[in-house]
């Protein structure tokens, strides 16, 4: 157990049970599985459906953003571009949220 430092958002985006498993995510194909706004950042713990590393989910941190603009996003991909706010990827662990709260908190 343990306590939840995450809200359960259950946003899911575009979820067809058709699609087939693949190693990368497909960025239409999500659910929000936990979401937290920490300072200028927000931590987003996000399925991807059919993505078969880590079991599809990644821990996202988003700088100057709000939990509402990414549960807005009908497309989220989770890899680093210029045009996105992604500044960091964690291992979707316990480990891993320890990590990302440290850097947010910082």
């Amino acid at each position: 157990m343990g306590l939840n430092i995450f809200s359960s958002s259950g946003l899911s985006k575009h979820l067809d049970e058709s699609f087939q498993t693949t190693p990368n995510p497909i960025p239409s194909k999500f659910k929000i599985l936990e979401i937290e706004q920490v300072n200028k950042f927000v931590i987003a713990k996000i399925s991807y459906y059919g993505c078969s590393n880590f079991e599809g989910i990644k821990l996202i941190v988003f700088e100057n953003s709000t939990i509402k603009e990414i549960e807005s996003l009908d497309i989220i991909d989770p890899h680093f571009f210029e045009s996105n706010k992604i500044i960091a990827r964690f291992r979707p662990t316990e480990e891993g949220k320890k990590l990302s709260l440290k850097m947010c908190y910082k």
